[in-house]
């Protein structure tokens, strides 16, 4: 149950905020838009492909056709393309728009089909894109988000793309996956038994990479003490940038980065 009255903390912003507050308030509090780059673009139709295949599986008990995720890899891509302006890079530029086009649509088929051979038919969703929403009592927010993939009480996990192997403790430090076991927790009445950061990953030879995890009540407890923090942030209108060094403080992974006044300019000689 939640309060209809409450405004909504996503998942997505509880972890922008942890990772730069000023990307948070760029995009939460001033509303501000910058186009989407083609890393995220590509996460964003490979994520709808699998989404696809998973609720074929649940529904039809059965899989899509690879051709169908291939096709729906293609026409997702192109979709997401051509719906508005879309952020290159120098060297995605140097390309021409129609060969970064086209090296998207690979990568999103590549990623898509590797997720269908090799990980899909080992997985038994009983929740695809689990939508859900709790009033926390006494915060002044609702916490809200969407499972991406959930195994009744055994698993839930989430599908990343990557060009490159995270670290082996990216599950373990993962604010979402400690949120979606915080959130089926109270929905269930049971704690999941395993959550997985499930990695599609964009190699010479594209491979797959499960970084498997747990959660229990301090993990819990982390989370609402990160909850507090973020509602006084909200409310004082303070937010901290993230360090230059961090990398996802780029023109690659932000497009705020441009016009973000704690960014050092190079120096001119």
């Amino acid at each position: 149950m939640t309060s209809d009255t409450k405004p909504q903390l996503h998942v997505s912003g509880l972890e922008m905020l942890s990772r730069c507050g000023i990307q948070f308030e760029f995009v939460y509090v001033k509303k501000e838009y910058e186009p989407p780059g083609i890393d995220l673009l590509v996460g964003r139709s490979t994520h709808k492909s699998v989404a696809s295949d998973m609720t074929s599986k649940l529904k039809n008990k059965t899989l899509l056709s690879l051709e169908e995720i291939c096709d729906q890899a293609r026409d997702t891509l192109i979709r997401e393309w051509d719906s508005g302006e879309i952020r290159l890079e120098v060297d995605e530029a140097l390309w021409g728009i129609k060969r970064a086009k086209a090296n998207a649509i690979d990568k999103t088929v590549r990623l898509s089909t590797l997720h269908h051979i090799e990980l899909a038919p080992h997985l038994n969703p009983t929740h695809v894109e689990r939508e859900w929403a709790l009033d926390l009592r006494g915060c002044p927010v609702n916490l809200a988000g969407a499972i991406d993939l959930q195994e009744g009480s055994e698993w839930i996990r989430d599908t990343k793309t990557s060009a490159k192997t995270p670290g082996e403790d990216i599950a373990e430090q993962s604010l979402q996956l400690t949120t979606y076991s915080f959130a089926s927790f109270i929905l269930d009445k049971t704690l999941v038994k395993n959550l997985s950061l499930d990695y599609l990953i964009d190699k010479k030879v594209p491979a797959k990479k499960i970084f498997k995890t747990t959660r229990d009540e301090e993990d819990f407890r982390v989370l609402f003490v990160r909850i507090e923090a973020a509602v006084k942030a909200l409310e004082k209108g303070v937010f901290i940038p993230a360090r230059q060094l961090d990398w996802w403080c780029s023109s690659r992974f932000c497009g705020f980065f441009h016009k973000c006044r704690y960014v050092r300019r190079p120096k001119q000689f």
